[in-house]
């Protein structure tokens, strides 16, 4: 049985600066999971503050589509209900906008063509 490791705040936002792409491959896995799965786990004054320090970081740049997509996921600017219908299942989702489409993880997007509502998340202020 693997034992759970728990990390402080602090250590995560040191973790997750040290895997800015460009990184080595463990990095990088390291980075989409702060992307995909952490993002969920985190509260929104957690999500606001990693935003703002990791964006503030000298050689963190948009030019970087990794870089690009983590400022996307974490802006509290650019979060969306997102309502679609498809058939009889009609579902609501926190999503964010990256590259003309709303997606709730790096690699999963809603297809436009069922999307019935969009709301604006009003940005979580600390």
């Amino acid at each position: 049985m693997k034992q759970k490791i728990e990390i402080d705040f602090y250590y995560f936002t040191v973790l997750t600066k040290a895997c800015i792409p460009p990184c080595p491959p463990g990095r990088y896995d390291f980075w989409y999971k702060v992307i995909d799965d952490y993002y969920e786990i985190l509260e929104d004054q957690e999500r606001a503050r990693l935003y703002d320090y990791v964006t503030g970081i000298s050689f963190f740049t948009t030019k970087n589509e990794d870089c690009a997509l983590f400022a996307a996921r974490y802006n509290p600017d650019n979060q969306y209900l997102v309502s679609s219908t498809f058939g009889v299942i009609s579902e609501t989702h926190p999503c964010f906008k990256w590259k003309n489409g709303y997606y709730v993880k790096s690699n999963k997007s809603l297809v436009p063509e069922y999307i019935t509502k969009v709301e604006k998340i009003e940005p979580f202020n600390f």
